[in-house]
């Protein structure tokens, strides 16, 4: 079933190590078989996997990002912004990649200063990469079009008052 190949394999064998391994030993052992389970397009089980992993051991960064991906595959923004929220606390130094991962999905949840956070922390990681600027203007973009929405301002309501 589901994605086949080796994904199938690898869920079997990180469903026994699961089995085998229980608490934080058992961690990593629960991250490969979320992650095995989302390459195999299974997300539901996947994010059901990667949530009770992260109960049982909320220490683990990698779990907490895992989750953070299948959460936003599924389109759960907040709790996807939740689990990067805490992976990202977690982590003494985070790669740009997985910053701008976080950032996204921070956008996408209307958590406008996570974002903000985020991509200017992957913009500073590699500074000579354009596309975390440009990434963390189009943010700024974006949050400040949805709070002249939300405060009823339009520009067209802007001009009509100088007449």
């Amino acid at each position: 079933g589901g994605g086949g190949g080796g994904y199938d394999e690898a869920i079997k064998l990180y469903t026994e190590a699961v089995a085998v391994r229980r608490g934080a030993r058992g961690a990593a052992a629960v991250v490969g078989l979320g992650a095995a389970l989302h390459g195999a397009g299974r997300l539901e089980e996947s994010a059901e996997v990667l949530r009770e992993g992260a109960r049982l051991s909320p220490a683990t960064p990698s779990m907490l990002e895992n989750l953070g991906a299948v959460s936003a595959a599924l389109g759960r923004w907040e709790e996807a912004a939740d689990a990067w929220s805490a992976a990202l606390a977690q982590r003494r130094s985070t790669g740009a990649t997985e910053l701008r991962s976080a950032a996204e999905v921070f956008v996408r949840a209307r958590r406008h200063e996570e974002a903000f956070s985020a991509f200017a922390a992957a913009a500073a990681r590699q500074p000579t990469n354009w596309q975390h600027h440009y990434a963390l203007a189009h943010a700024l973009l974006l949050a400040a079009a949805e709070t002249a929405r939300s405060s009823g301002f339009s520009a067209a309501a802007a001009g009509d008052r100088k007449s």
